[in-house]
């Protein structure tokens, strides 16, 4: 079938343009969050070698001139309704300091300020002098103009203007894909797609509750931290052994095994994980920075007496009918749920999952290598987000949480927990999901003897049992 996304053409030019769905929750969410910095898009690259900083400037400057992304600016119309306004000329400067005492992290912090969103350009930049031969290049864009695939894509491109290339002409930018989505929702297939996810969403929905270590701010808190594991070799071929003869892909076992692992923690079999997709599913809007990215709401439901492989099953065709429906923006579902809002969670969903294949090839630039930088940007915009990415052979994981909810000691448990899951059913699954044990030898241990001595146990019952 044609793909909607054909009928794309550039816009005709007016004062300003109506933002996607994406964008407008985006301007909604950062004016609650006032002066916040939790829909910055920071990368932090490390440089070796000589740097050239008129050539540096001098990229920055073809890459504004190439977007319209990195002109434009957001304004409220006399509705109230936010617009986007394309600028064709904006004020930019390449930022240059030196590390000094600071370490990298602490650089990369002081340089994450918020944006005003209706100043363009929604970019920044600065070179932090480490030494002659090393420096690290900060950059950061606002969420409303880019996205996880928009900073690799700036990445990749300031690297070939900096070493002198030309690119390939755009023929379409950010705002005739959102003048395009404006028309696409007033067609039919928009409207079947919405049927379908009004459907998956019917009822009343549960809220995913884990047992957190602090009581729930009434205000959603972005404050977050991260950790990190990673699968060994062979419970890793497990895991794509399963896939292959389950007809599915990594993406949909780690869907299953992860919802079955929040059903575990919060006792409920009714659990919804957001998911976000690329949105670009044609050629044109690929090498477009902009907001692209949708978010799937995928509902499954882990009651204990499934066997593993019967729910994977169920999750893969969840999975396949939601990349069906997945134009339909998560922005406008929210909407059409008219759900009460509680300021205190992120509307349908807590927990997110994230799987990517990052093959970042590091950049050789003129005289200099570029690669990304060990610094991260603190952020957890929902409870739980498991991050999952394919590389030498192992699945590494990151668990990203909210410090306002959980202790990092916990999320350390939930992680070997999880790990526990992961090789359970790589390598038995038929196993019933509430028969997966999710404990560790030690705690098994720690459980026996408490046990024994008649102390409480927060796993309840059913876990003693399976001892």
């Amino acid at each position: 079938t044609d793909s909607p996304y054909e009928a794309i053409k550039p816009a005709e030019k007016q004062e300003t343009y109506p933002v996607s769905s994406a964008q407008k929750r985006i301007y909604v969410l950062q004016q609650l969050e006032d002066g916040g910095t939790g829909y910055n898009m920071p990368a932090v690259l490390e440089l070796e070698g000589k740097l050239n900083l008129e050539r540096m400037d001098r990229a920055f400057k073809e890459l504004i001139k190439r977007h319209e992304s990195l002109r434009t600016a957001f304004e409220q119309d006399a509705g109230g309704d936010p617009v986007q306004r394309i600028h064709d000329e904006v004020p930019f400067t390449l930022q240059t300091t030196v590390l000094g005492a600071r370490t990298e992290e602490e650089a990369a912090a002081a340089f994450i300020k918020p944006f005003d969103l209706s100043q363009a350009p929604l970019f920044r930049a600065q070179i932090v002098k480490v030494s002659d031969e090393r420096h690290l290049l900060l950059v950061d864009m606002h969420h409303i103009i880019s996205d996880g695939v928009s900073v690799n894509i700036l990445i990749r491109e300031f690297g070939e203007l900096y070493n002198n290339r030309k690119l390939p002409a755009l023929r379409i930018q950010y705002k005739d894909y959102a003048v395009w989505q404006e028309g696409f929702k007033t067609g039919d297939a928009y409207k079947t797609q919405g049927a379908y996810w009004l459907k998956q969403l019917e009822g009343e929905l549960p809220v995913l509750d884990l047992p957190a270590d602090h009581a729930r701010p009434p205000m959603r808190s972005f404050a977050g931290d991260k950790v990190s594991f990673t699968l060994d070799q062979e419970v890793t071929s497990g895991l794509y052994k399963l896939a292959r003869e389950n007809g599915s892909t990594l993406y949909m076992v780690l869907l299953a095994a992860y919802t079955a692992f929040l059903s575990r923690l919060s006792g409920q079999e009714d659990i919804i994980v957001g998911s976000p997709i690329a949105g670009r599913p044609h050629k044109d809007l690929e090498p477009i920075l902009g907001m692209f990215v949708n978010t799937l709401a995928l509902r499954t439901r882990p009651e204990g007496g499934k066997p593993f492989v019967q729910y994977l099953q169920e999750v893969r065709e969840t999975a396949l009918e939601a990349f069906e429906h997945q134009n339909y923006p998560f922005e406008e579902l929210v909407d059409k749920l008219e759900l009460t809002r509680d300021m205190s969670r992120n509307p349908v969903f807590d927990a997110m999952l994230v799987v990517q294949n990052n093959d970042y090839e590091p950049l050789h630039l003129h005289d200099l290598q570029m690669k990304p930088a060990q610094v991260s940007h603190l952020v957890s915009k929902f409870d739980l987000t498991l991050q999952a990415s394919e590389g030498d052979g192992n699945i590494h994981f990151l668990f990203e949480y909210s410090t306002a909810l959980f202790e990092k000691t916990t999320i350390e448990r939930w992680a070997s927990h999880l790990t526990n899951v992961l090789s359970i059913i790589g390598k038995n699954p038929k196993v019933t999901l509430n028969h997966i044990d999710i404990l560790t030898q030690e705690e098994r241990h720690q459980l026996l003897n408490e046990f024994n001595t008649g102390q409480a146990n927060q796993y309840g019952v059913q876990t003693i049992s399976q001892l």
